[in-house]
């Protein structure tokens, strides 16, 4: 559910924030509508379309927190650097 008269703030990431959602939430929710979109394992190149998606409701603030995956997965999906730059 999304109060829409509070501003929306954005968390897109990773299994960190999906552990820091409850924390998130708070911490924000009292002066923020928070949306957390965060899922275990996921990479910055497998998160793009749905955070582009999410933009294109002009949210108050977003919080980006990926990477770890990345990071983690290096070997094998070494093109991060790729992902990155789309990211930014």
């Amino acid at each position: 559910m999304h109060d829409a008269g509070k501003p929306a703030v954005l968390v897109d990431g990773d299994s960190i924030t999906v552990l820091a959602a409850s924390a998130l939430h708070q911490r924000l929710d009292s002066s923020f509508d928070v949306q957390v979109q965060a899922v275990i394992g996921i990479r910055i190149n497998q998160s793009l379309p749905a955070l582009a998606s999410a933009l294109t409701l002009h949210p108050y603030a977003v919080v980006v927190n990926l990477g770890t995956n990345d990071a983690l997965q290096g070997g094998t999906h070494p093109n991060w650097r790729t992902s990155w730059n789309s990211l930014i």
